[in-house]
C-alpha cells in the first residue's frame, strides 16, 4: 500500500506540474494574490460545512451516548484535517475522529457511528454527482466529462457496496482477527467481545430508518455547503458564478477526488477536474486552477490548527501516561 500511495502521489504531482506548464504559473498566482486578506472569509465560512459534517455524524449517536455538538464538531474538524493534509487515503481521518471520542472510556459508539457516517459520505457523493452531471449536460454537453464522471461514480458505487457487505458480515469482527496474531490470548478474547458489540451496534443503527434519513440529510446539506465555498471563492476572485455552476464544480470535482483516493489529497486529480469542468462552464483555465489552489490554501488554513491541537493533545496524553 505504501508503494501504491507513492506511485499515486508521483502521478498526482506530474499531473499538477503539467497543468502549470500548460496554463502558466504567472497567470494563476496573481489571481490568488488579488484576493488578499478577504481570503479569511473563506476560512470562516468553512466552519459551516464542518458543523454540518459533525451534525451528520452526531445524528447517528444514541441519545444517551451523545457527546454534544461542540465535542463532535472538534473531532470532525480534526478528522477532515487529517484527510486533507495527511497521506491516509481519506480513511485515516475517520479513524482519528472516532479514536478522539472513544478515549478514555473505550466507548464503542464513536467507532460504530463512524463506519456508517463514512458509508454515507460515499453514498451522498454518489447521489450528488448525478445532479452535477445533469446540470452540466443542460449547460453544455461534454463527452469527456460525462464519461469521466460516470466512471468515477461506478468506483464510488463499488466502494459503497463493499462497505455495506463487510458491515453486514461483521466489519469489526473481521478486523479483530487480523489483530489476534499480535495479541495475547486473553486480550484476543476481550477484543472479540468488543468487536461483536461494535458490529451489533452498527446493525442496531441500520434498523432505525428515521435516524438514517436525518444523517443522510445532514450529509447532503454538507455537500451543498461545500458548493457554497466555491461560490464564495469565485466571487472573491472577481469571476462570480451562479450557484448551480458551483454545484456542478463541487459535485464532479469531489467525485473524482474521492474516486482517486490512493492519491494523497487527490493532488492533481482535483486540479485537473476543476480546470476541465470550469472550462466547460466558460471559466478561464487560469481561474479554474486558481480556484483549486484556493481550496488547497483553505485546507492549510483550516486544517493546520486542527492538526496542531491534536498533536499537542496527544503529547499531553503521553506525558500523563508516564506520570
Amino acid at each position: 500500500m505504501a508503494n501504491s500511495r507513492l506511485v499515486a502521489l508521483l502521478i498526482g504531482i506530474s499531473l499538477l506540474t503539467l497543468l502549470f506548464q500548460r496554463i502558466g504559473w504567472g497567470t494563476v498566482f496573481p489571481i490568488l494574490a488579488n484576493i488578499g486578506w478577504q481570503f479569511l472569509w473563506v476560512g470562516c465560512y468553512f466552519l459551516l460545512p464542518i458543523a454540518l459534517a459533525g451534525q451528520a455524524w452526531r445524528t447517528l449517536f444514541a441519545k444517551n451516548r451523545d457527546r454534544g455538538f461542540w465535542t463532535i464538531f472538534l473531532a470532525s474538524w480534526v478528522g477532515l484535517a487529517c484527510n486533507w493534509l495527511l497521506p491516509v487515503a481519506q480513511i485515516g481521518g475517520e479513524l482519528v475522529k472516532a479514536r478522539l471520542l472513544a478515549k478514555p472510556n473505550k466507548d464503542i459508539e464513536p467507532w460504530a457511528t463512524m463506519v456508517i457516517d463514512k458509508t454515507f459520505q460515499v453514498l451522498t457523493q454518489i447521489c450528488f454527482a448525478p445532479l452535477g452531471l445533469v446540470l452540466l449536460m443542460f449547460h453544455r454537453w461534454d463527452k469527456a466529462v460525462f464519461i469521466g464522471g460516470g466512471f468515477a461514480m461506478l468506483i464510488l458505487l463499488a466502494m459503497v457496496i463493499f462497505l455495506l457487505r463487510i458491515q453486514k458480515r461483521g466489519l469489526f469482527a473481521m478486523s479483530s482477527r487480523l489483530l489476534q496474531k499480535m495479541m495475547k490470548q486473553e486480550k484476543s478474547e476481550s477484543l472479540n467481545r468488543l468487536s461483536e458489540s461494535m458490529d451489533l451496534r452498527v446493525r442496531e443503527i441500520y434498523s432505525t430508518p428515521l435516524v438514517l434519513m436525518r444523517a443522510f440529510s445532514w450529509r447532503m446539506a454538507f455537500r451543498f455547503g461545500m458548493a457554497g465555498e466555491i461560490y464564495l471563492i469565485m466571487t472573491l476572485m472577481g469571476h462570480p458564478v451562479m450557484y448551480h455552476e458551483a454545484v456542478i464544480l463541487e459535485s464532479l470535482a469531489q467525485t473524482i477526488r474521492m474516486a482517486a483516493f490512493l492519491i494523497p489529497g487527490g493532488l492533481g486529480a482535483q486540479e485537473g477536474t476543476i480546470t476541465l469542468i470550469g472550462a466547460s462552464l466558460g471559466i478561464p483555465v487560469s481561474q479554474g486552477l486558481a480556484l483549486s489552489l484556493a481550496r488547497r490554501a483553505r485546507e492549510l488554513m483550516v486544517g493546520l490548527p486542527a492538526l496542531l491541537a491534536w498533536w499537542i493533545s496527544s503529547l499531553r496524553e503521553n506525558d500523563a501516561a508516564f506520570d
